[in-house]
């Protein structure tokens, strides 16, 4: 599965916009730490309350980085009850990075659905999700960074 996108910033913005706590809080979930036993897990959470380790927390590995250009991950904690998770956790997901004059293209390529009724559910939930992050990430660097306290 691949989603691509025109994002109206500067690769290295980009990059730390997507490989840095800092940067997925800028855009993607209002809570995001780097795991302090592990400097390879960046943890998040779509819930401003929630700690490290808490049950609806994300907690993603880097398993491959080439700043400013590539970001390979895999998903290594979902939030509790997250469907199919034993399926999704063989997934492996990609960042990479281009320039575009003033702006850089971002692919999101997703690897591993296997051709199961898990497999199918799960691509047509990233399917969707997966877009719908391009689009959030596009729209942080054309209004800025998303105020997680506005209502």
């Amino acid at each position: 599965m691949v989603h691509e996108a025109i994002v109206d910033g500067a690769i290295a913005d980009v990059w730390t916009a997507i490989s840095t706590p800092e940067g997925w809080m800028s855009w993607a979930v209002p809570r995001a730490w780097i795991s302090p036993v592990d400097a390879d897990v960046l943890e998040t959470s779509y819930d401003s309350t929630e700690r490290p380790g808490d049950p609806g927390t994300i907690q993603q590995r880097f398993i491959a980085r080439i700043p400013s250009r590539l970001l390979v991950f895999r998903t290594i904690k979902a939030p509790e009850g997250f469907p199919h998770w034993e399926t999704y956790r063989r997934v492996t997901s990609v960042f990479e990075l281009e320039p575009a004059g003033r702006q850089t293209r971002v692919r999101l390529t997703s690897l591993g659905y296997p051709d199961t009724d898990a497999g199918n559910a799960l691509v047509g939930f990233f399917g969707n999700g997966n877009a719908k992050t391009l689009e959030n990430l596009q729209r942080r660097f054309l209004t800025g960074p998303v105020d997680w306290n506005k209502p």
